[in-house]
């Protein structure tokens, strides 16, 4: 319970200060917490004697470090929160737009979490080979989608900020960019997998035949739409800095809920095994084609909220 608590306050102010634009000390706090739990959670657990009690008290300590960190942070004024029961209040306003942003979050993770389990259970079928293979393949991909919602992360705070402040030509900017590089970043994921899957499953099991052979295909399914998930996150990321909550929303659900979830209850009756392997890669291609089209109309928008101000342009060239 105690963890739970530091990790919630932990959670909120990270999301705090890198809004505030100091990414760089939130990086710092999690490998703090992050470091120090690796060096306690052999000491609690052996000589200390406290075996999986000491594993929990080395998570709260570290959690708490972090705390810790925050706490000095905003205590010390170097930033802009400042604690105070008298700024406190109750606003419907403000905490819909919270829940606004945070919602679509909340099911993107969640649907990810059932996913997994749908995925095990269909492939469970075809014996714990494919199980274990689709768990392999699940957590490599994991790896490659978890970099990408980091840079999602840092991202949006800068997305909405410079569309609160009208600086549409900064946004674009920042879209582009992020675009790109997390694109270049998918693609190169995309060519590993495609190209060494095998070496790469190999880590995991050298005997189980059938659990190479299986997490080869499906690791090669995988990386063929891969190239395009940073696009899916970009935009995901760019709705909901701008407040919209409903496109955010609906992509946030699109690849692991409403397209993965039909694909991997149906699939796998039409084509066996290979629905299983193909049912990720068919939801990942239909979310792109939503996110292109919910794209194509924001790109709009944004063109003509920048046509509606073209003093914006003059002051910025003025400065």
């Amino acid at each position: 319970i105690a963890g739970a608590i530091l990790n919630i306050i932990n959670v909120t102010m990270n999301n705090i200060i890198t809004a505030e634009g100091r990414a760089k000390l939130t990086m710092i706090s999690m490998l703090i917490g992050g470091g120090l739990n690796v060096i306690l959670d052999p000491l609690f657990i052996f000589p200390l004697g406290f075996g999986v009690r000491g594993a929990a008290i080395a998570t709260v300590v570290s959690q708490a470090a972090t705390t810790c960190l925050y706490l000095w942070f905003i205590l010390s004024k170097k930033g802009y929160l400042r604690f105070s029961s008298r700024l406190f209040t109750f606003s419907g306003t403000i905490y819909g737009e919270v829940f606004k942003v945070g919602v679509p979050i909340l099911v993107f993770q969640i649907l990810t979490s059932a996913a997994m389990g749908l995925s095990n259970t269909a492939a469970s079928v075809y014996g714990d080979s494919a199980v274990a293979a689709v768990g392999v393949v699940t957590r490599i991909m994991t790896l490659g989608t978890y970099v990408v919602f980091g840079y999602m992360k840092g991202f949006q705070p800068v997305a909405g900020y410079n569309y609160g402040a009208k600086n549409y030509d900064r946004l674009n900017e920042a879209t582009k960019v992020s675009l790109k590089w997390a694109t270049i970043f998918c693609a190169t994921v995309a060519l590993l997998i495609i190209i060494i899957p095998k070496q790469i499953i190999s880590l995991f099991s050298e005997n189980d035949r059938a659990l190479i052979d299986i997490g080869v295909r499906a690791l090669r399914a995988n990386g063929i739409i891969f190239p395009l998930y940073g696009f899916q996150m970009v935009y995901m990321a760019l709705f909901l800095a701008m407040g919209r909550g409903k496109e955010g929303g609906l992509l946030s659900i699109s690849r692991q809920g409403l397209f993965f979830i039909p694909a991997i209850l149906i699939m796998p009756h039409l084509f066996g095994l290979e629905g299983v392997i193909w049912a990720q890669p068919s939801a990942d291609l239909l979310s792109v084609v939503l996110t292109a089209v919910l794209a194509l109309g924001l790109n709009k928008k944004i063109k003509a909220f920048k046509e509606q101000i073209p003093w914006a342009e003059e002051m910025r060239e003025e400065i």
